[in-house]
Order: C-alpha cells, then sequence, then structure tokens
C-alpha cells in the first residue's frame, strides 16, 4: 500500500532545492535525501530523512515515475467516493507521481511528506486506500491530528 502524490513537475530526476525549502517554510521541517537512484526510464528511487520539531528524523523511501493510465483511473474514483471535486482533473494534468510506501515511516510523517510533494509539485494526494483525494492543506491537517494523537 502507497500514498501516490502527483506532481506537475517534468519526468526527470526531482528538482530536490524546492522540497528542501517548502519543508522548512511550511512544515518547519528538515529534509534531506540521503539517497538517489535513478533509472533510465524516469524511475528514481529516494531515501529521505525528515526531522520535525520535537521527534526524531524518520528515514522514508519513495519512488518517483510517470503517471499511467490506472494512476489516473484511480484519482477519478477516488475523487468520486471522497467529493474531492476537481482533484482528478488536476491529477491528470500531472505526468508524474510519487509514491510512498506505508510500512517506511509513521503515518504522521508519511502524511508530513506527502504535504511538502503537493505543495512543490502542485498535485494532489491519493491515500492508499484510494477513498479520497486532497491537497496540501488535507496532508497537512491528517499530520497534525496524529501529531495531537502522540501528545
Amino acid at each position: 500500500m502507497s500514498y501516490l502524490v502527483f506532481s506537475q513537475a517534468r519526468p526527470a530526476p526531482a528538482d530536490e532545492a524546492p522540497l528542501v525549502h517548502k519543508a522548512r517554510l511550511f512544515f518547519r521541517a528538515e529534509l534531506v535525501f540521503v539517497q538517489r537512484q535513478h533509472r533510465a526510464d524516469h524511475r528514481s528511487h529516494y531515501q529521505v530523512s525528515l526531522s520535525l520539531p520535537g521527534h526524531p528524523p524518520a528515514l522514508l523511501d519513495l519512488e518517483r515515475r510517470p503517471a499511467t493510465e490506472d494512476d489516473w483511473r484511480a484519482a477519478e474514483e477516488a475523487e468520486r467516493a471522497g467529493q474531492a471535486t476537481g482533484m482528478a482533473a488536476l491529477a491528470r494534468r500531472c505526468p508524474v507521481v510519487w509514491e510512498l510506501p506505508t510500512s517506511t515511516a509513521s503515518e504522521r510523517d508519511l502524511l508530513t511528506l506527502c504535504g511538502i510533494l503537493a505543495a512543490t509539485e502542485l498535485g494532489p494526494v491519493m491515500p492508499p486506500d484510494r477513498s479520497t483525494l486532497y491537497g496540501v492543506r488535507g496532508a497537512r491537517l491528517r499530520a497534525d491530528a496524529l501529531s495531537e494523537a502522540y501528545r
């Protein structure tokens, strides 16, 4: 199971600097790219370290790849299920997706990284259960709710 974050960026290795900047600006987080593997088919694997205030750093794995027709169809179904009007059309404008496997980190950290990606890449987030689509604000609200639950 994975989160998908749709991206309007071109299908090439990610520009890391804007992601690092948005992490600091909007989430008070430190994002460090630890590992990168780029393939000829425009797929990339990254391992990042995400540090949130008051929490130890988390290592997260993520993949960046060209979006597929199946991704866009799943976004259309998620839009209908979650009544997220217009988000599937936004996803259709995104030639790239980021995949964040849920097994690599806590849900709070995954949602924070989804928010950072959505803020930078200007695409919607689709959760693993494919129940809806949401943007930066939705990811942040969900991450904040989980942070409150940890207190």
